[in-house]
């Protein structure tokens, strides 16, 4: 893979982590990469092997269950 590319996917995904509980979408963390949205998705999707909204709703996802099981711990 393009170094580049490799850096700039790096980048959204720190971008995606520090960011989930706000509203992320294509433009946004296209723009953030200096990417098209279009290059943007076809890259992403090619690396991560999933689209970039469904990697944004599974790492929510996983991180509403890690809060619970800790909510849960603590009671």
């Amino acid at each position: 893979m393009n170094p580049i590319y490799r850096q700039r996917i790096l980048t959204a995904l720190a971008y995606i982590e520090a960011n989930l509980a706000q509203p992320l979408n294509l433009d946004l963390i296209s723009k953030h990469c200096h990417f098209s949205p279009f290059h943007f998705h076809r890259i992403f999707s090619g690396v991560m092997n999933e689209t970039l909204n469904n990697y944004v709703g599974r790492k929510r996802l996983e991180k509403a269950m890690q809060n619970k099981n800790t909510e849960l711990n603590v009671a």
